[in-house]
């Protein structure tokens, strides 16, 4: 634990927060019945990657996080960056421009990550990833690419693993 200042409240660390995933058993975390029912409205009516970007948006909407989509490494979508900025982690411009500049060069940074993602989601935090340590990135491969939920490092785990869970199903 630590705290950026003598009046601050105590902040989970990293090592916390690993700790924490680790008593985590993913296999029987389950989707709400509510979150399913939104889930399966997305995208209907349409096809291939307008299908996976509609899906993406309201992933982006229900998990009040940021989404990227990589179709292939040239092929790059991104979605849910206000999401992610209303956070009040991010009420620091300079932490806004950080995590601004890497979205401005995910391509660059994603080709070590992309071979690194596997089928099943799995969480990657700070050097885990390439979006920067203020983020935790929850990640799975689908048939056409990769699909990453990025959101403040208290994000809901649980919830995000079980909403990513089902949208490889969809999409």
């Amino acid at each position: 634990m630590t705290h950026p200042h003598t009046s601050a409240c105590i902040i989970p660390t990293e090592k916390c927060y690993r700790f924490y995933l680790s008593q985590i058993n993913f296999e029987k975390v389950n989707i709400s019945k509510k979150d399913l029912e939104i889930l399966q409205t997305l995208g209907k009516g349409l096809t291939g990657d307008e299908k996976v970007k509609a899906v993406a948006k309201g992933l982006a909407e229900l998990a009040n996080a940021a989404v990227l989509v990589v179709f292939d490494l040239n092929r790059v979508y991104y979605t849910g960056l206000s999401n992610l900025f209303h956070q009040p982690e991010f009420k620091e411009l300079n932490l806004v421009m950080d995590v601004s500049a890497v979205f401005d060069r995910c391509e660059e940074c994603l080709e070590n990550f992309y071979n690194k993602v596997g089928d099943v989601p799995e969480f990657y935090l700070g050097d885990d990833h390439p979006f920067g340590a203020y983020l935790s990135v929850v990640s799975g491969r689908f048939d056409k690419g990769m699909i990453a939920l990025m959101g403040p490092v208290r994000m809901d785990y649980k919830r995000n693993f079980a909403l990513m869970n089902k949208i490889k199903e969809l999409i």
